[in-house]
């Protein structure tokens, strides 16, 4: 039983970028060269802000990715977090816990969800003791 990886096969960002998230991606990077090239002071920024449709603090973070790496795909937009659809625990894992969280958790009157996590805990470490 261990972790499954993540599915590799999955397109990076660069690859999977739309057509009108490279034209923002460009425009961005427009923007952002003349802030640079004129100073980047905090009226510019707000300027730069509203030109973009964005909040000042997301100025302020695409101006540090772009300064690391000015380059427009630095400038797309990325989405935080997993991959639709990636699953990272083993599918016998994942039953194990789903089982639990609707035989033992799911009732009118719930225990705490740390006597969920022991019960998870010894559910899969007898698992293991019998697969050994």
């Amino acid at each position: 039983m261990q972790f499954a990886g993540l599915d590799r096969a999955a397109k990076s960002g660069i690859e999977a970028a739309s057509d009108q998230q490279w034209e923002t991606a460009s425009r961005r990077a427009t923007v952002l060269q003349s802030l640079l090239a004129n100073g980047g002071g905090p009226s510019r920024v707000s300027e730069a802000a509203r030109e973009l449709g964005l909040s000042t603090a997301m100025v302020y973070r695409l101006l540090a990715r772009y300064r690391k790496n000015p380059a427009p795909s630095e400038l797309l937009p990325k989405r935080e977090g997993r991959v639709p659809g990636a699953h990272t625990l083993d599918d016998e894992v994942e039953g194990i816990v789903q089982g639990l969280i609707q035989s033992f958790y799911l009732k009118r009157q719930r225990p705490r969800v740390i006597d969920l996590h022991r019960q998870v805990a010894f559910s899969l470490s007898r698992c293991t003791q019998i697969a050994k």
